[in-house]
This record gives structure tokens, sequence and C-alpha cells, in this order.
């Protein structure tokens, strides 16, 4: 849906017409260089976290308004759609004026300020900038060198990847502080594969109700529930499916054998990359009671079949072809690669076991079944 400026009458009329409590935000910006040009503002759906609404806003000599109507909190980016290399700004549509200032040149990082939600935001980069602004500079010192075998050139790498961890931290302490900031949600959608289950569940039950209501935020939910379901110990999600060839698979079916359920797409480097390893195991114990299925949440079913003959996978692939694989959701896997061990009784017994882990840890319970 596009329209321009003033959107408050046929808005209004929606969200009063179902009863909706609302708010009026305002964003006025200044950008040195915009001219005349047009801005687009995406607004994420609220509820899918995905792409909705989408507005065009004339500039006037460097500046623009846009005023509007909302029913809840939203995250949106502005652009140029002609000029998409100046990058998107990110900003919240929250009640109140939002002010944007900055340059064209750098637009991405214009000051977006005035509303609790944007201040907030703020805050997070500076706090997050100390650790950021480091690992800039050790990255453009690393450029110029080529001693990549050089003891001090693997102690920044080590360096980088330990400002990395220092700024993941830096988000958790934010969530755990202000739990009714919109910026808590949006972290701990980052910090969701990279904190221990029990820690993300806590800081998650502990947000503001409003805050878990929006976009992407309102996903976490679902994908907490299905990492609650996939822990270590607990009996393997059953689905049923048809395989590459049109065969049905269920998980149920397989027991009494290992099966590592394998999460996986042709457009993943790094899960192609694990291929060669899950060849070695998978030609050394099938024959003793081991089974791969390959899971991909590829949307391209050629792409999909070229990277397994390409690769030459032995093993079951199944797929809904979908980027929101129902499997992946049912065991809350995001990012891939992932994967799930389970035993012959059903459980899952290891998970997100990568290289040579794989054959050690099978060798493991294949060596004590003799």
């Amino acid at each position: 849906m596009k329209q321009v400026l003033m959107i408050f009458g046929l808005m209004a009329y929606n969200l009063f017409s179902f009863g909706q409590t609302s708010f009026k935000y305002e964003i006025r910006g200044t950008v040195k260089g915009l001219g005349k040009d047009t801005l687009t503002l995406m607004v994420t759906n609220a509820r899918s976290g995905k792409p909705g609404d989408k507005y065009m806003i004339p500039a006037f000599n460097d500046t623009f308004v846009f005023k509007a109507i909302s029913n809840q909190v939203e995250m949106a980016y502005l652009y140029i759609e002609n000029n998409r290399r100046i990058g998107d700004l990110t900003l919240f549509l929250d009640e109140g004026f939002i002010q944007v200032k900055g340059d064209l040149s750098n637009f991405s990082r214009s000051h977006v300020y005035g509303t609790k939600a944007n201040d907030d935001m703020v805050a997070m980069r500076q706090q997050e900038s100390v650790y950021y602004d480091e690992i800039t500079s050790i990255r453009e010192d690393l450029k110029a060198r080529k001693d990549t075998g050089a003891s001090s050139y693997k102690s920044a790498i080590a360096k980088i990847s330990a400002l990395q961890d220092s700024a993941m931290k830096s988000k958790e302490r934010f969530a755990e502080k202000n739990p009714g900031s919109y910026i808590s949600g949006i972290n701990l959608y980052v910090l969701s594969d990279r904190i221990p289950f029990e820690r993300l569940d806590k800081l998650y039950t502990d947000l503001d109700p409003k805050v878990k209501q929006m976009g992407l935020i309102s996903k976490l939910s679902n994908k907490i529930e299905g990492k609650r379901r996939s822990l270590v110990g607990k009996t393997a999600s059953d689905f049923s499916i048809q395989d590459i060839n049109g065969k049905p698979v269920k998980l149920s079916d397989f027991k009494g054998r290992y099966v590592l359920l394998d999460f996986w797409a042709s457009w993943c480097v790094p899960c192609r990359e694990e291929n060669p390893f899950l060849k070695a195991a998978y030609a050394k114990y099938k024959e003793k009671g081991f089974e791969i299925i390959g899971i991909s949440v590829d949307e391209h079913g050629e792409r999909w079949k070229k990277a397994i003959a390409d690769d030459k996978l032995p093993w079951i692939h199944i797929s809904d072809l979908k980027r929101e694989n129902f499997i992946a959701t049912l065991y809350g896997v995001q990012p891939i690669p992932d994967n799930f061990l389970v035993n012959p009784d059903g459980k899952i017994i290891a998970k997100a076991i990568r290289g040579s882990q794989i054959e050690e840890v099978l060798s493991k319970y294949f060596e004590n079944e003799k």
C-alpha cells in the first residue's frame, strides 16, 4: 500500500472501527544532500515481522515530514528506492515526535531520537560502539598485513572474537536491565542462539507484555518453545512429510536407530562445509544402525536437488520448500547449520555437533553397544 504524507483519515477509521487503542506519531527529518528526493518508509508487519505497509515521503530542501496513526509500536526502515547503496535507516514508530538528522553520504548512520524506543536504540548503539569501533580499527590494521600466520595476527583475530562476545554481553545486560524496552526484545531475538536456553527463557519471560507483541519479538516465543521441545533429554518431536522422491518419512518410524536430523540449505556455505564430515560418519555407521535425515529450508526445489547431487549426499532428504520450514520451527532452529542426534528410543542425546565431533560422538554410542 502506497500513500503520501497525511494519512490520518483512512487509518484512523480502520483502527477505531476495530476498537483498538491507537496513537499518533510524526517523523521530522533533515538530511543534508537529500534535496527534493523521495524517501520510502517500509513498516515491518507487527504480527509477522515481515515487510508490511510502504509509504512514499517527498522531501523539500533536505527536509521531510510524515504523520500517521498506529495501534502498535513497529520497526520501520527509511531508504531511497532508486539509491539503495546509501543503506537503510532503522527506526521505531512509537508515540510522539521522531527526529531524524543526518547526511545522505552516511544516511544509515543518521541520528534518530525523540521517542522512548528510538532513544533506547541510540543508547544501545552508544553502549556497543566501544566494542565495534575497536573491532573496526583492528580490521583496518589487518587489511594491510600479509603475515597471516604470525602470532600477532592470530592474537588480533582472537581479540576481535572477544570484542564481539563483549558486544553480545552488552545486549544481554541491556535486556536484563530494561525489560520494558523494545530494544531489549530485539536484543533477545539477536541473542536467541548465543546464550544458554535457561537464560534466554528467563529474560524473555521478564519482558513487558507489550514488548512481546511486536513483530520479530512475537516470533521469538515460538522459537523459544521450539528450543524447549528440543533440549537434550527430551523426546524428539515427531513429524511426517514426503521425501525428495515422494516417499513418506515419519521420524517415529526410525525408532531402533540413531538418527541425525541435519538442518541445512543449498545456499548455506557453512552447511555445505559440514557435508564431508557427515558423509564420512554416514559411510562408517550406516550399516550399524545410523541414519541421517537432511531437512532443508530451501525455497527453490531445483537448487535444493542440485546441491544434493553436486555434494553426492546419499541419505534421506526432506523439505517443504519454505524458508520458515515447519520442522525447523518445531525444533526452534535458526540459524543453520544445526542438528540433533536422536537415539533408538527417540530421545535427543546431542545437538549442534560439528565437523569431526560428529564421528567422535557417534563412536562413543556405538562402542558402548558392543
